[in-house]
């Protein structure tokens, strides 16, 4: 995304976030055995909306269990 990125670490699962304008970026960067988009989705967005301020908006999260983006709401 161009832009530096923050780690959070959600429930054990380490992120690196990237925030650009109203969109966000999560790249999951630890090890988990057989991730799956309900473990790794949930958190996800949580480590968005930490870093970012701003709520994801309902819907808008994409990717698979290694990178999700997403649009936020900073209202």
């Amino acid at each position: 995304m161009g832009t530096d990125a923050t780690r959070i670490t959600i429930d054990a699962v380490e992120f690196s976030i990237r925030i650009r304008g109203d969109r966000a970026e999560a790249i999951r960067t630890n090890m988990m055995p057989n991730p799956s988009i309900g473990a790794v989705y949930p958190r996800a967005v949580q480590a968005m909306e930490a870093v970012s301020g701003c709520r994801v908006i309902e819907d808008s999260l994409r990717g698979d269990v290694a990178v999700m983006r997403a649009d936020l709401d900073c209202g």
